[in-house]
């Protein structure tokens, strides 16, 4: 990338100088006595780099990279600490919450290199590509001196991870404090602090730029009872989520119509009516309610149309909000990486997103609360409101 952008220009005045830094790397002046990294093949360089990046060690930094620019340094070094602020996260979760909470954690980008022979590796001459075992990860070296280096020219997502310099940054300040606080003990589980965590870094990021990322976080394990809405929908009874169930393994839909009938109050926590009549139905969507009346709703099939760019997510949010702010209980079909959840949103966050909820077949309820950043990454997705039935006698 050619020029400075206007991220890196205000984090260039943030540091005082980044010719000061890239000085600084090209003498080797922040290094310390460690031996020179091994760049005798592609996979050995790839994973001194990415041991560099790991240990924020600037000199081997510059020892296995190539093509790079001022500005460049720049980013690598903001790139480094948000590395390494994950990983503090991540062995701050696993010390205080146990083996495994660390996953919900996310990664700097280069998580998936760290075997290096497991490595893919495709050379052409004094140029070579090297992948991750999944391929989902590249990076292009040049070989110059009998040594391959990491060709910062070519980096893929360059001109991202330029841009994103000054938030790089920012976020790594924000996760090492939540990592201190984790090692403090203020928070009870890692879901909290993860939660916490998502949280403190909204403010920081749009959140269409932190959609991919938030999208990606797990969802949260508890009994509704402990981890409530912070601004639930009116008359909202956690018990009624926990008490309630998945009862066929393709019966997401109606499994959330009827936690919807008895969150409003309209069917007994024992009715599983819908489920029994669907069972393991595969072929069903959001319209095969559209219209239909039980206990006293009517379902409303909304937002059916093709998800893309062109996806109004801006009125979608805007109806659940409304939905919400008259009480009432909104059906979403959410992805989650692998398969698609059917969820009741019950209320809204701190930050002023979606919580929802929904229930598996072993009774477990499952939370999320990054609602809007998964139907930004989904590009968009369809819901299912309702309308309450005027008495039959009404008209008399």
């Amino acid at each position: 990338m050619r020029g400075v952008s206007r991220h890196v220009a205000l984090l260039v005045l943030a540091l005082g100088g980044a010719v000061v830094l890239a000085a600084r790397l090209a003498a080797g002046v922040e290094s310390g006595s460690e031996p020179a990294p091994d760049l005798s093949t592609p996979a050995k360089a790839t994973t001194a780099f990415v041991a560099a990046m790991r240990a924020g060690d600037l000199q081997s930094i510059r020892a296995t990279t190539i093509g790079g620019t001022d500005a460049d340094a720049v980013m690598l070094r903001s790139w480094a600490a948000f590395i390494r602020s994950a990983d503090r996260m991540r062995g701050a979760m696993e010390a205080k919450f146990g083996a495994g909470a660390g996953a919900a954690v996310m990664g700097g980008g280069l998580d998936g290199f760290g075997n290096e022979t497991a490595l893919n590796v495709q050379t052409d001459g004094d140029a070579a590509t090297v992948s991750t075992p999944d391929g989902r990860q590249h990076v292009g070296l040049t070989r110059t001196g009998g040594k391959w280096r990491i060709d910062i020219a070519h980096l893929p997502n360059k001109d991202q991870l330029s841009s994103g310099a000054a938030d790089m940054r920012a976020i790594a300040k924000i996760t090492d404090r939540i990592a201190g606080e984790i090692a403090e003990g203020r928070y009870t589980s890692g879901d909290d602090a993860a939660m916490a965590l998502g949280h403190a870094m909204e403010p920081v990021l749009e959140p269409e730029r932190m959609a991919v990322a938030l999208a990606r976080q797990p969802f949260f394990t508890r009994p509704a009872v402990e981890f409530r809405p912070k601004s639930p929908v009116a008359g909202y009874d956690p018990t009624k989520v926990d008490a309630h169930r998945q009862l066929y393994n393709w019966s997401g839909i109606p499994m959330a119509v009827e936690l919807v009938l008895k969150l409003a109050g309209r069917e007994p926590d024992g009715y599983h009516a819908l489920q029994d009549e669907w069972q393991d139905k595969r072929d069903g969507n959001f319209i095969n309610f559209d219209g239909r009346s039980v206990g006293g709703l009517t379902f409303h099939h909304q937002f059916d149309g093709p998800r893309g760019n062109d996806f109004p997510i801006g009125a979608l949010f805007k109806t659940i909000n409304s939905e919400l702010d008259h009480g009432r209980y909104v059906t979403i079909a959410l992805y989650n990486g692998s398969g698609w959840g059917i969820f009741a949103i019950v209320g809204r966050t701190r930050s002023g997103d979606f919580h929802a909820v929904t229930k598996a077949t072993d009774g477990r309820t499952f939370t999320v609360t990054n609602v809007k950043a998964r139907v930004r990454e989904m590009k968009g997705t369809d819901i299912l409101t309702y309308t309450t039935d005027a008495p039959k006698d009404a008209g008399k």
